[in-house]
């Protein structure tokens, strides 16, 4: 099943931005060559991860670059949803600026991460929660990557369709499922030891903020 297009305006702002995140790409790629590649086989092994905890550079220029990155191609695969009928009616067409998306992904993503941090804190529990908190962050970088991709193949096709931007959803998704999956078998001894608290954080900062969101998107 198609979308009706609604991206009626020309790109050129668009285009620009993706240049700018694939010049980001490129610094992070220059700069910390070996990580990136590592970086790159991610879902598959790791290595990255090895290489990271190592040397205990979890706060590095790397993934703070890849986080850029990450705002962005979320913020840009938002305002292609918004563009199509997977999240307004078939006759609507979304009015708020992606400026404003792009703020409040980076307000979001922010402040889940000052939270998550704060509250370790408080439970002293910093030393499992960093690397916990990195590792999920890692996931995330990585799927950005592939959202990008497949946010610039939907947003530069004529024929925008549901079916694209669902599948790039999909594909997103799933490396996520993977990164969790890994974290709940490498955590595991910890994640049962603060069962209570970790379905809370569960239902706090994943599940909840998710609802929140989709909720006010339906409504608008």
């Amino acid at each position: 099943m198609n979308a009706i297009t609604r991206i009626t305006s020309n790109y050129d702002w668009i285009t620009l931005l993706f240049f700018g995140v694939i010049c980001v790409v490129w610094i992070a790629k220059s700069l910390y060559y070996h990580r990136f590649m590592e970086f790159l086989q991610l879902p598959f092994n790791n290595k990255y991860f090895s290489a990271i905890l190592k040397e205990k550079n979890l706060e590095s220029s790397f993934t703070l670059l890849m986080l850029v990155v990450q705002i962005v191609s979320f913020s840009l695969f938002l305002w292609a949803c918004l563009q199509t009928s997977i999240v307004l009616p078939v006759n609507e067409v979304s009015s708020i600026p992606f400026w404003i998306i792009l703020l409040g992904v980076f307000l979001f993503i922010s402040c889940k991460i000052v939270l998550q941090v704060l509250i370790s804190s408080v439970f002293d529990i910093q030393n499992y929660t960093n690397e916990f908190l990195y590792r999920k962050l890692s996931y995330l970088n990585y799927s950005a990557l592939l959202i990008l991709v497949g946010g610039a193949f939907s947003i530069y096709n004529k024929n925008l369709s549901i079916s694209a931007l669902y599948i790039t959803f999909f594909i997103g998704f799933l490396v996520n499922l993977v990164g969790w999956l890994g974290i709940l078998k490498n955590y595991q001894k910890f994640i049962l030891r603060y069962l209570f608290y970790f379905i809370l954080y569960l239902c706090a900062f994943e599940i909840a903020p998710l609802l929140i969101v989709g909720g006010y998107l339906t409504t608008k």
